[in-house]
């Protein structure tokens, strides 16, 4: 039995060697030799395999290599004993207990798997489809993937490479790959036969194979120890079709599951089934994932490794259920047949607590049956209560709503207004206006409204409806007032009712303009739309406390300028219902303490302005450092004038000053009269006290400083180009002709061309012909010109509406037409007007008659005609129209001709 046994066990063995002997064994062949080796249990072969030193799950991962299903291989064939898991076996996923980090030999065929993964790219998914967005953050289009933990039942197999490593008292460090007959190669040592083992027995076998020939390694104290790992996965290839991003064959590593397929195919489409997901292995129906497990709870249990040729089907969604309203997760979700309206929110993660569970609305499609061809819609809606329909069965292209609770809160009452605690209270513990506004409202705020509280109440149809009452009855006991649930209560300030008690103050001195008010705390912010400034009104507020508190009354320069002897008090006269205003003195202070202002009351002060000039000023112009007005003081001379405007500038005439002074004579039209000052320098230099002009500035005199006569700033100007010595002179003269400018650069060289050279002034061609004036006296020199000299090596460009934008070499002597034809001439229907635009800034017309010289250097310019509009009416209508006028015209013609006959 037990050699008929080896047999079985090892057709699962060597299936991880690709022996062509046992890779051709079937469950029925298994099944034949597990029954002639007496084995008629499954309890009776895992106890065989357990006295082997292979346990449960490490024959389920050899038979699943094997495209067996170890299970239902033992339930089938060995009767239907079951033994119990070892605790936290799970078939589709294996344990991970310590864990052993690797990496990837990147120049291998891992390299194809990354490769193939990044072709996939990332796909963003339409985010109301629910599930499909886990797909658009690709964690595998990177070799980070290829490096991670293996579980210790991770199935070693051909391509698989090792690196063992002894360490202690004895060393040792090889690197080998697992060959297609499950066999390391170890140097000085021999063949191990590695295949077959998980990750977890491997180093306890190595340790047993090492341990002959390395003292210390298996001995009770040990001195010798040892570490395996694996530096290379081999990779698994695998075939996605149906809705994939990125259908076909991929590489993917060894410990790849369905999910990490998913992702390396770049995900579902959102056309694809989230729902069932179909794996198929040697060409039968394997396994069925449901992703909505992992979505909803995050639970990889459907989840499991893949082997080598699986085959990965996503079919067509099976429905389309829109979830909407109050919801945590609304989305579009994919229900499998029987799937009620309690999984639906039990995959968007529950209702959040203030929706409605009494009325949700389904809009439905009817189906093919219920279509009578009768109906125009083919939609309707319905509606279902959750509390009790949660059983409520969904039709594919349903889309359930649920709405949010009513917003209204019960047992609740609001306070508000002039309270010093508004806000919301429950009714059970205030039920009356007296104790909610005392208890809950901390009592009412100073310059509260006794005569008024509103209680505003409203019914379940939403009405509402207000009850004034007198609050002083309220709070004194006389007028008990019941609340009820919803009741809102609004508590009144004095100002809300009368008004704010304030009085206002303008005119002179109030506007920070006037430059008047000093002190920061007297400026009571912006005017308002009348130019008023306020203040609250108290008892006792006295006119003259109004005019110190807003004003610099205190200040003389303030005094100086305020009109005393007369300020306006506006008061609002109810019986009459208009303003009366009375007049009042600042010359009698006791009479402006005695007098008390009322709410409403405005004060309106005057400046000495209304009959006098308060701010006389002179103006200094002309050849000073600062030109200025400049205020008029006492006894203010015009050499004190001259010193405030900073002095005398350079070329200022300094010997004679023009004062005009206003003196207006209707008759003669006179407007000013006109001063001749000889300054006086010995007081300009303060060596004397007084001017000895004995000349008084009054108010508005303008005082003109000359420029001395003949005296100018030197002027420079620059002459470059074809001249000997280019560079810059200084005028010596104020007139001086062309010609004496040239020859202080040496003269004009033989190739210079005087009708094409130009001025710039300010980076401005300035438009003279320098060959007609070159022995003229001119005097249109700057300071700052400069003068271009051209030579006859110059060219034409032409340029705008014509054939050919060319440039052209100048040839002395041609005209403009002859550039224009070399062009190609103008574009027809386009080219419009032609011009000549010289380099010394001249230009002319080019036309019929007008063939101008070219100079070097030129442009000849061919507008473009603006494009005609074309007319919506058709030709017919357009030859009728004129042929009317015709008509009409002939015919008053004809009667002109028989009236005169």
């Amino acid at each position: 039995m037990k050699s008929l046994f080896n047999l079985f066990l090892g057709t699962l063995l060597t299936f991880v060697l690709f022996s062509s002997i046992a890779y051709g064994q079937s469950e029925e062949q298994l099944a034949k030799q597990a029954a002639a080796m007496d084995i008629n249990t499954r309890q009776q072969a895992l106890d065989e395999l357990a006295k082997r030193g292979i346990s449960e799950n490490q024959a389920r991962q050899m038979a699943r290599m094997r495209g067996i299903d170890f299970d239902a291989f033992l339930n089938n064939y060995l009767g239907n004993q079951k033994s119990t898991p070892s605790q936290g076996l799970n078939p589709s996923m294996p344990q991970t207990q310590n864990p052993t980090q690797i990496g990837l030999d990147t120049t291998t065929l891992a390299d194809e798997v990354i490769m193939d993964v990044r072709s996939v790219g990332s796909t963003k998914s339409d985010s109301t489809y629910f599930g499909y967005s886990i797909f658009d953050n690709n964690p595998y289009l990177s070799k980070d993937y290829l490096v991670g933990n293996i579980d210790e039942g991770y199935l070693i197999s051909p391509g698989d490479r090792l690196r063992i490593v002894i360490f202690g008292d004895n060393s040792l460090e090889v690197e080998a790959e697992v060959d297609l007959n499950g066999n390391i190669t170890i140097p000085n040592f021999g063949v191990f036969q590695a295949a077959g083992n998980t990750y977890g027995t491997l180093r306890d076998r190595l340790t047993v194979y090492f341990g002959k020939y390395f003292s210390g390694l298996l001995s009770a104290r040990q001195t010798t120890f040892l570490d395996v790992s694996l530096t290379q996965i081999r990779p698994v290839k695998i075939t996605v079709v149906g809705e994939s991003n990125a259908p076909g064959a991929h590489l993917v590593s060894g410990m790849a599951s369905v999910l990490t397929a998913l992702y390396t195919s770049g995900g579902v489409k959102t056309s694809g089934s989230l729902r069932s997901i179909k794996v198929y292995r040697n060409n039968q129906l394997y396994r069925e994932v449901d992703l909505y497990d992992f979505l909803t709870s995050g639970s990889l249990n459907e989840d499991f490794r893949l082997t080598s040729n699986d085959l990965i089907f996503i079919p067509p969604r099976q429905s389309t259920v829109t979830l909407q309203g109050e919801v945590k997760k609304p989305a579009i979700y994919e229900l499998k047949p029987g799937e009620t309206l309690q999984d639906l929110i039990r995959f968007s993660g529950g209702l959040p607590v203030n929706t409605s569970r009494e009325t949700v609305t389904i809009q439905r499609i009817k189906s093919d049956m219920e279509r009578n061809g009768q109906d125009i819609y083919d939609r309707f809606l319905t509606s279902a209560n959750y509390q009790t329909a949660s059983e409520y069965q969904l039709q594919d292209g349903d889309v359930v709503r649920f709405f949010p609770i009513l917003e209204k809160v019960l047992n609740q009452v609001t306070l508000s207004g002039n309270v010093n605690q508004p806000g919301d209270y429950p009714i059970s513990e205030f039920p009356d206006l007296k104790s909610l506004i005392l208890n809950a409202g901390k009592n009412i705020r100073p310059n509260t409204y006794l005569g008024k509280v509103d209680v505003y109440k409203e019914n379940l149809n939403g009405e509402r409806s207000f009850t004034t009452y007198n609050l002083e009855s309220v709070l004194n006991n006389s007028l008990p007032i019941q609340l009820e649930s919803q009741d809102s209560v609004k508590v009144y300030s004095l100002q809300e009712v009368q008004g704010e008690k304030l009085v206002y103050i303008s005119g002179f001195g109030l506007d920070s303009s006037d430059s008047l008010i000093s002190n920061p705390s007297q400026n009571l912010g912006s005017l308002d739309s009348k130019g008023r400034k306020s203040l609250f009104w108290r008892e006792n507020l006295s006119l003259f406390d109004l005019i110190f508190q807003s004003t610099s009354f205190e200040e003389l320069d303030y005094q100086s300028k305020l009109l005393t002897s007369r300020i306006d008090l506006k008061r609002f006269d109810a019986e009459s219902g208009i303003f009366q205003v009375n007049t009042y003195s600042l010359d009698k202070l006791a009479e402006l303490q005695e007098t008390y202002l009322q709410p409403k009351d405005e004060v309106i002060l005057y400046s000495r302005e209304v009959t006098e000039v308060i701010n006389p000023t002179i103006r200094v112009t002309g050849y000073v450092r600062e030109p200025m007005e400049i205020p008029l003081t006492a006894g203010m001379s015009v050499e004190d004038a001259i010193l405030q405007a900073g002095g005398f500038l350079e070329y200022a005439d300094q010997d004679l000053v023009v004062v005009n002074r206003e003196r207006f004579d209707y008759n003669t039209g006179q407007l000013s009269q006109r001063f001749d000052i000889i300054p006086d320098s010995e007081y300009l230099l303060g060596n004397t006290n007084s001017s000895n002009t004995n000349f008084v500035l009054e108010n508005n005199d303008i005082i003109s400083v000359r420029k001395q006569e003949g005296v100018e700033p030197l002027r420079s100007i620059s002459i470059d180009g074809a001249v000997r010595f280019p560079g810059s002179i200084v005028l010596e003269e104020r007139f001086e002709t062309f010609s004496a400018l040239a020859d202080k650069v040496g003269g004009l060289r033989d190739d210079a061309y005087l009708p094409a050279s130009y001025v710039l002034r300010n980076g401005n061609v300035l438009a003279v012909n320098l060959s007609k004036s070159g022995n003229l006296k001119q005097s249109f020199f700057q300071d700052g010109d400069q003068i271009f000299i051209a030579d006859r090596a110059g060219t034409v460009e032409v340029l705008g509406a014509v054939e050919n934008e060319v440039n052209f070499v100048w040839k002395e002597g041609k005209k403009a037409k002859f550039y224009l034809r070399n062009a190609g001439g103008k574009v027809r229907k386009e080219g419009g007007k032609a011009y000549l635009i010289q380099p010394n800034g001249l230009s002319s017309k080019i036309g019929l008659f007008k063939n101008p010289t070219v100079l070097p250097d030129s442009r000849i310019l061919v507008n473009r005609k603006p494009p005609k509009e074309k007319s919506d009416k058709p030709f017919i209508d357009t030859f009728i129209q004129i042929l009317s006028v015709t008509t009409g015209a002939l015919t008053t013609i004809i009667l002109v001709q028989n009236l005169n006959n």
